[in-house]
């Protein structure tokens, strides 16, 4: 725990993990739910197998974009010799072994291109086209040489090989001197291949696929090597019964996927990621490696939903069914946490369908909900949404300490630990922080295997956010190791209110600060018994924005009222019997403000 850690940033001793895990190595994620809605993740990814007491990391993996789904209700019949013609025209042998009661099986087809991310479709485009291009070479250096071969004089031609002269020594250009003139159907089809290739298309891969009942549950068979041969393919169900999965083999594809079946087997929808993010984001909320500890993410014991929001045909951007498709499955799933390391500028603060839904998330159905501050600072109010323009949810920020700048970026001096330049800056529009706290924003952890690498660094607020969520799935498992209730409200106090403020920087540039875990689980412990922990106050409006120097030329005299909000399901007495008094002090001297209040 001691050397340094790659996945945490080198940070483990920055937000308090290493202190926290060294006295309570118990309190590292496990009971722990952690929905990552995202680019979709690699369920054979390095460290995303099991957690560190053993159970399946990767609890489900769902894609909510369409982006995979594939119309299988083509039903045909299977043959007396286990034979059915796919949707691709290939001869598919069914393995006798499959139980199928009922000899019929629903057909698909799945075009590589179309599912595949686009990093790895640009990658196999590059060695398909290499591989067309020596065998194209190939062919013309042999017909080249046997078209010379006719105006060879008839003394040289013995000292031309046999294989040129022999017009039938290759298959492949068997018919071009089997009839008529040789030397002008050579000479045609030479022409005529030169043609063709400036012309070629590559569709890229395209898979079969079968979808039956099995007598207890719908199963798929995708044909991952194009070869109608299923006899070792793996048989697939529902990706949260079995946890099973499968790999695109063509080209050396390596895309791991998993499958899960809809409409009485009439949609299978193929699970793979967009892109190499949300697997990241995964391994620095919670990879666990048994044999390397050293590399695990931040809580190792907690798994992982993977939500999958990220729409490959619109460059993995998200789209609105798909967030509400996700947020339904984080209810379903009885998640703890939430990450979402997306986001994008947007007018609309802390209001419209998106915020109510987040909302309901948080204050009905206690998920604690963390997301991106943005990547667009340093420019005041450059918080993008939702993370720093919504309520309810916990925006982060980007920091980066000496250490990372030496293990992460390699630099040779060091300058002193601040929030990147480029994550976005508060406050919101309306006033609001914009930014929440602030947590290490870089990392070298796990990606898919299609990328060909083990690991990856990337930086971002994308990577600050699952620092801080997994940083809460270890302060949850704590409490409920403990048998501490909390709300996410209370969290966020603990959270917010024991951050370390970080210098040189204000709180528009990192929030409250940089979390501290270990001080965030003392606040909590402290401060356990006291109700109005869990009671949030709302202002209205979020803040007080005066940027112009037009707004600052006069006094500015402003009210605000404040709400207190309960739990949806708080007892009606617990909301009769409140009353808090408050006494008000300014900590500015150009801030004046009411003495006292009672809500």
């Amino acid at each position: 725990m001691g050397e340094w850690h790659p996945c945490r940033g080198s940070t483990c001793g920055i937000t308090g993990i290493q202190a926290f895990l060294a006295k309570h190595p118990e309190y590292d994620g496990r009971g722990i739910k952690v929905a990552i809605l995202d680019t979709g993740i690699d369920p054979g990814a390095p460290g995303l197998s099991v957690t560190s007491t053993g159970k399946s990391k990767l609890l489900d993996s769902l894609d909510f974009t369409g982006s995979g789904d594939i119309d299988t209700s083509k039903s045909a019949t299977i043959s007396e010799d286990n034979n059915v013609e796919g949707l691709t025209g290939r001869i598919l042998r069914i393995p006798a072994e499959w139980s199928i009661p009922s000899r019929t099986v629903q057909l698909g087809v799945a075009v590589g291109y179309r599912l595949f991310p686009g990093g790895l479709v640009s990658r196999m485009k590059k060695e398909r086209a290499k591989t067309l291009d020596r065998e194209h070479a190939r062919v013309m250096n042999i017909l080249r040489q046997r078209l010379d071969a006719f105006s060879f004089p008839l003394q040289e031609k013995e000292k031309v090989p046999e294989s040129v002269l022999d017009p039938i020594s290759d298959k492949q250009v068997d018919s071009a001197a089997s009839t008529g003139d040789q030397k002008k159907d050579l000479q045609d089809w030479i022409e005529g291949i030169e043609k063709e290739k400036s012309e070629i298309t590559d569709p890229g891969p395209i898979y079969d696929c079968v979808v039956f009942h099995d007598g207890s549950c719908w199963r798929a068979a995708v044909d991952v090597n194009e070869s109608g041969d299923l006899t070792n393919i793996p048989l697939l169900t529902n990706f949260r019964k079995e946890r099973q999965f499968s790999t695109f083999a063509t080209d050396d594809a390596c895309l791991n996927f998993a499958c899960n079946i809809y409409d009485e087997g009439k949609t299978l929808s193929i699970v793979n990621d967009a892109g190499a993010h949300g697997t990241h984001v995964s391994g620095i909320v919670a990879a666990n490696y048994p044999e390397t500890p050293e590399i695990n993410g931040i809580a190792p014991g907690a798994q992982i939903v993977g939500i999958r929001i990220g729409d490959s045909h619109l460059g993995s951007m998200e789209t609105g069914t798909g967030l509400i498709r996700g947020f339904i499955s984080v209810i379903q799933n009885k998640c703890d946490v939430v990450n979402m390391s997306y986001g994008e500028p947007a007018k609309s603060l802390n209001s419209g369908w998106f915020c109510n839904f987040a909302n309901e998330l948080v204050d009905k159905h206690n998920v604690i909900f963390v997301a991106s501050a943005g990547n667009a600072g340093p420019a005041l109010s450059s918080v993008g949404a939702p993370g720093g323009t919504t309520t309810s949810i916990i925006s982060v920020g980007a920091y980066v300490s000496p250490h990372m700048m030496a293990a992460e970026y390699n630099m040779r001096e060091m300058t002193e630990g601040k929030n990147y330049t480029w994550s976005s800056r508060g406050p919101a529009f309306d006033g609001d922080y914009g930014v929440s706290v602030s947590a290490p924003g870089g990392a070298i952890t796990c990606v898919p295997n299609w990328t060909l690498q083990r690991n990856q660094l990337m930086n971002g607020t994308s990577m600050s956010s699952p620092n801080c969520a997994g940083n809460i799935a270890i302060l949850l498992s704590a409490l409920k190791e403990r048998v501490i209730p909390y709300s996410p409200i209370r969290i966020r106090r603990a959270i917010e209110n024991t951050a370390s403020p970080i210098s040189p920087g204000t709180t528009l540039d990192s929030g409250h600060g940089l979390v501290q875990i270990d001080s965030a689980f003392a606040y909590v412990l402290e401060n356990k018994s006291h109700a109005s922990q869990d009671i949030r106050f709302e202002l209205s409006p979020r803040g007080v924005y005066l940027r112009q120097p037009h707004e600052t030329e006069k006094p500015y005299v402003t009210s605000i009222s404040v709400t207190p909000r309960f739990h949806a399901d708080s007892p009606k007495q617990a909301l009769i019997d409140f009353e808090m008094r408050v006494t008000l002090t300014a900590t500015e001297n150009w801030v004046q403000v009411c003495s006292h209040m009672v809500l």
